[in-house]
């Protein structure tokens, strides 16, 4: 994954920050997953039975945040495109009624 990452920064699909972002969150889970001893510190800090469980609490947590930032980029998206619609169905409007006006005076 860390490769697809970088394939998608070099093809300006996200910017630096993203590609740092998703490159030390790769990191961390492949960590987690060859070496799953070193979290074990922060097993009694969130009161959790087994590492296991501190896992799927942080991966659900994830899914959550990522969920809701995915969520607040396409009401974005969705305000956009309405105004795009918008403008260009006004631009169509402006051509046709100004081509009408042009063929009556001719």
């Amino acid at each position: 994954m860390i490769f697809f990452t970088y394939y998608c920064f070099r093809k300006k699909y996200f910017g630096a920050a993203s590609f740092i972002i998703w490159t030390i969150i790769f990191v961390i889970i492949s960590i987690a997953s060859l070496f799953p001893n070193v979290f074990k510190t922060f097993q009694p800090m969130f009161q959790v039975a087994r590492l296991f469980d501190l896992f799927i609490v942080l991966g659900l947590f994830f899914l959550v945040v990522i969920t809701f930032i995915n969520f607040i980029h396409l009401q974005k998206l969705k305000k956009k495109l309405g105004r795009y619609v918008q403008q260009d169905a006004l631009k169509q409007k402006n051509y046709k009624s100004s081509d009408e006006d042009s063929g009556e005076d001719s």
